[in-house]
């Protein structure tokens, strides 16, 4: 058995493999095979979860190169599509969104959350392998600079859609700033598009960000927003985000505010959510989560409490790394509403 995990570490691990004619062929994700219990569905049985990007790809002598990237994640997201990269940026056509030029707008980024207590497993709401169906090919076509001097420009045309955006990045002596300006349209509306702004400055240790998108058509004209704030000191991390659907009504949006720190090998957090942004009664929802890792042992759990709901929810799991490719583990969820869950299996990573 031994010698069967050190094999597949090593297969895992060989990623790049050289082709004929100087092509070249990389891979990398993850595949999880877990058996499971599903006490919502009343349904039990044998999964398989996958996330896997492969580049065919070959390079020129001026530098240039042309390929095929194809990412395919179970049971049925596909995105591919082929890419030339020269001098003046890289071309793309094939299935994928208009906006998958690669350039990004800054944001305000993500609040506090509970993602760095998941395990393999921790999540075990799972569903039987099986209804995988055929991705629907939708055609695009893209382009974009590449950065230079910090500004990089990129543009996709997709079917009745465009989108285009373009960023610029610069360091000054005691921040590092990036701002963007993006608008998205349909060909025969092009005067009733979304027009957005976004910018992100990180000093050390702060980091704050904010994005506002207002929509030119007649019948939504509005604007929305998001604004957030980080503070990381190593091993305490304090942060919070607000975000408006409308920033006429200040008092209608979601606020979430947590913080994290950690301790030896424990790690600990904690978050506090409410959501007004409608005229129906607001929502409170707090998380508090905690992860222990001891050797090749992974130990995390999370809470989630609803307020106004009264209801709770735990997901928890452990996990033993074989190698750095080969993770076994297992999990337990537990919903008020949808009684508990279980699954355990191994997960491959290249």
């Amino acid at each position: 058995m031994k010698n069967l995990f050190v094999i597949t570490s090593i297969l895992l691990s060989t990623t790049q493999i050289a082709m004929a004619e100087d092509f070249t062929v990389t891979a990398k994700g993850e595949v999880a095979v877990y058996s499971f219990y599903n006490k919502t569905k009343n349904q039990g049985g044998v999964g398989i979860e996958s996330d896997i990007t492969v580049d065919f790809y070959k390079a020129m002598d001026d530098g240039s190169s042309f390929g095929v990237k194809i990412t395919a994640e179970t049971p049925n997201s596909f995105t591919g599509y082929g890419y030339y990269k020269f001098e003046l940026g890289e071309l793309r056509a094939g299935s994928m969104d208009a906006s998958s030029h690669g350039v990004d707008l800054p944001d305000a980024g993500d609040a506090i959350d509970m993602k760095f207590t998941s395990t393999a497993f921790s999540n075990s709401w799972k569903s039987e392998f099986g209804n995988i169906t055929m991705p629907r090919i939708s055609p695009a076509i893209t382009y974009s600079t590449h950065t230079i001097m910090g500004f990089q420009s990129g543009i996709g045309f997709k079917r009745h859609n465009f989108d285009a955006k373009s960023v610029l990045g610069f360091d000054t002596e005691v921040a590092a700033i990036k701002v963007g300006v993006g608008y998205a349209a349909r060909y025969d509306a092009v005067s009733s598009g979304v027009v957005s702004l976004g910018g992100k400055v990180k000093i050390v240790g702060i980091e704050a960000g904010a994005k506002i998108s207002h929509d030119l058509a007649a019948l939504t004209k509005k604007t929305s927003g998001e604004i957030s704030g980080k503070f990381d000191v190593g091993s305490v991390e304090v942060g919070g985000k607000y975000t408006l659907a409308d920033i006429t009504v200040t008092d209608r949006g979601v606020l979430t505010t947590g913080v994290k720190f950690k301790v030896g090998s424990m790690q600990f957090g904690a978050n506090y959510k409410t959501d007004n942004s409608t005229n129906i009664i607001a929502t409170r929802t707090a998380q508090i989560g905690a992860k222990y890792s001891l050797g090749a042992f992974s130990l995390g759990s999370t809470g989630e409490y609803k307020f106004v709901e009264e209801t709770y929810s735990v997901n928890s799991g452990l996990d033993y790394n074989l190698n750095k490719n080969i993770i076994v583990g297992g999990g337990v969820s537990y919903d008020h509403d949808k009684a508990v869950s279980g699954a355990a299996g191994i997960k491959f990573k290249f």
